[in-house]
């Protein structure tokens, strides 16, 4: 839920919900996709994950860096269990029938030997803005950036290496996958404030490309490995805009390809039903029933 600054009424709701499930005893199993919520306050959100991370029986976690993160950042049951299982990837749902060149006219997009991507929904602490200084100051004009994750009210410097395309409600997966189609490497610059996973890397690794980021955020090393190319600054990631080669990007994609069998929906469902199996049987589930089946 997204509430809006000063929205304590839903806020206050949301806790009063939280608190009721737990008195129904009912089996909870947390995925943290996140750190905080997106769009809540700071200090709101952290009293959200407090209230879950005491509710949970079990809780999945999309990398091991993510895990350790957040298992010192709030206070769960003694007795929860915790289990690393992946993001999926959309390779499936990344497949269609046009072409790179069908796709670019149905984004107006110019042809350009390399085009990065900017991709996803508009969200706090992306960087967005930054990305496309470093953009603008290192890239030739063979390059493009692709940015759709800023709202129709942001504004990013005019220039025609950069293709703006503002995005301000949910798209259909023929959508999106248009422009993944469309990039030879996506582009990201996440890290602190509500940020644990990126759901970006199920494009990336489903649309078999490699990704831009920024080497602070262990995350995207861990789960992306060599199909990282990683950067430290704006500096550096402006030298990666103006040096990356499309052997550079080849070598990426074949790494992002080789991740996807971990990364596999029926691979991340049997590791899910395995943690809903092992949770069920735990002990904690002894005071609902006479005996666990």
């Amino acid at each position: 839920a997204n509430p809006s600054p000063g929205c304590s009424s839903h806020i206050g709701d949301t806790l009063e919900v939280l608190d009721s499930l737990g008195r129904s005893g009912a089996l909870v199993v947390w995925t943290m996709h996140n750190r905080r919520p997106h769009f809540w306050p700071e200090d709101a959100g952290d009293a959200l994950y407090a209230r879950m991370a005491r509710l949970a029986s079990a809780v999945i976690h999309h990398s091991k860096w993510g895990m350790r993160e957040m298992t010192e950042a709030f206070s769960y049951r003694k007795n929860a269990i915790h289990d690393v299982i992946p993001h999926g990837h959309y390779s499936a749902e990344l497949t269609i029938r046009e072409d790179r060149i069908e796709c670019e006219r149905r984004l107006g997009l110019a042809p350009c030997a390399l085009r990065f991507g900017v991709l996803g929904r508009p969200q706090p602490g992306k960087r967005v803005a930054d990305i496309a200084r470093a953009f603008l100051a290192g890239a030739g004009f063979d390059r493009q950036l692709l940015v759709t994750a800023v709202g129709p009210d942001e504004r990013l410097p005019s220039d025609p290496r950069l293709a703006r395309r503002p995005r301000s409600h949910w798209l259909a997966r023929e959508e999106i996958a248009m422009q993944v189609k469309c990039c030879d490497c996506l582009v990201a610059w996440h890290g602190g404030g509500s940020h644990l996973t990126s759901g970006l890397v199920a494009d990336a690794i489903g649309g078999g490309i490699p990704m831009l980021v920024n080497a602070d955020w262990e995350y995207w090393r861990e789960i992306m490995g060599t199909a990282a190319i990683t950067y430290v600054d704006g500096d550096g990631l402006a030298e990666a805009f103006a040096t990356l080669t499309a052997g550079h990007i080849a070598r990426g994609a074949i790494a992002a390809v080789s991740l996807r069998p971990a990364h596999d929906w029926t691979t991340v469902a049997q590791e899910t039903a395995r943690l809903f199996a092992r949770a069920w049987r735990a002990p904690c589930r002894a005071r609902l029933a006479e005996e666990c089946p």
